[in-house]
């Protein structure tokens, strides 16, 4: 929320808190039971919505990236509404691609711009 609202050090201050969370064992010992998956899943989620800038909520996708200072890029897909969708995400670029079974063409929001992804092909913006 810290980042989303404008305050970027210390949403990720607490990002790498929650990130480290596990490793660091911060809660006096529970490493050795598991990881937290609450936090991940948290954390995850955070870097799709926020650094990332992932929405997934409305009818299109849209990407609205805000990288942290400290990353170059950042790379993953997922499946949405029966799509597979490939994002590469740079500070100057990104590259999408997405497979679907149903439809040639699938609309995206890139920085609140409409493109039309032509299936199974990369597209750079």
């Amino acid at each position: 929320l810290a980042h989303l609202i404008g305050y970027e050090k210390l949403g990720w201050k607490l990002y790498m808190k929650a990130l480290n969370s596990d490793y660091k064992d911060i809660q006096d010992g529970t490493t050795g039971e598991g990881i937290h998956t609450g936090v991940m899943g948290g954390v995850i989620l955070m870097t799709l919505k926020c650094y990332a800038g992932v929405d997934f909520d409305s009818e299109l996708v849209s990407i609205n990236p805000c990288l942290p200072r400290k990353w170059q890029k950042i790379s993953f897909n997922f499946i949405l509404k029966q799509r597979r969708y490939y994002l590469q995400i740079k500070r100057d670029k990104i590259k999408i691609l997405i497979n679907s079974k149903k439809e040639n063409y699938v609309k995206v929001l890139v920085y609140k711009k409409e493109y039309s992804i032509m299936v199974g092909e990369w597209k750079e913006i």
